[in-house]
């Protein structure tokens, strides 16, 4: 009896790690299923995976947003299939934004805002300045979201495969990465608050953190 759990962790660790790894790589799954192969076992894929990650979720009893957001992308992957409209699966990146619209959105409402969360794992204090600036940039995510799954939508709505891939498969991320960076090195170059991972240690050779008696 004491087998199962200790199969069950491993198994839902490798669901947890995996789910984001293909979510990323959902628009190149769907548009060369859509362009070059047949969808549909893919969509078998990946309605299966979605929903074992939806049950992880649900059953660990945290960020029910999330999982309703998973649940919502596997019943369009099948209705995809129920209905045989691979366009569909088109919508997936909106719904995606949606479930980081959700996840970023509710904490400036419910506790403190997600980028302070993220930012307490990596410092061991921040200062009123730093905490009203990661609920800032909380609302600059969210903003992007806002827009990103608009822009998502239209261009689904479009059925244009090719214009999709495009934007959601490339300018999407670009864009996404190029928030990060620009804001993570803002954020150093202004704060000067160190951890201990790499990327602190590779910034803080850039930007010299502030003498004790300078304020942050």
């Amino acid at each position: 009896m004491t087998e199962v759990p200790q199969l069950v962790k491993p198994f839902k660790l490798i669901i947890n790690c995996f789910t984001p790894a293909i979510t990323v790589l959902v628009p190149f799954i769907i548009y060369f299923g859509i362009k070059y192969f047949g969808i549909r076992y893919l969509l078998y894929g990946l309605l299966f995976l979605y929903l074992l990650r939806s049950a992880s979720c649900l059953r660990g009893g945290i960020k029910r947003n999330q999982a309703l957001v998973l649940i919502s992308i596997a019943a369009v992957f099948g209705l995809a299939i129920i209905l045989n409209r691979a366009s569909l699966a088109l919508y997936t990146p909106v719904l995606i934004n949606l479930g980081l619209l959700l996840s970023f959105g509710s904490t400036l409402f419910i506790g403190p805002p997600i980028i302070e969360i993220f930012a307490r794992k990596h410092v061991k204090s921040l200062s009123e300045r730093e905490v009203k600036y990661c609920r800032n940039v909380t609302i600059l995510w969210v903003t992007f979201f806002v827009i990103n799954g608009s822009i998502s939508l239209i261009i689904s709505a479009t059925g244009n495969i090719d214009y999709w891939i495009i934007y959601n498969g490339f300018i999407s991320y670009i864009m996404i990465g190029l928030i990060f960076f620009i804001e993570m090195t803002y954020r150093y170059y202004r704060f000067r608050n160190y951890g201990n991972s790499f990327i602190d240690s590779f910034f803080k050779r850039i930007f010299k953190p502030y003498s004790v008696d300078s304020q942050r």
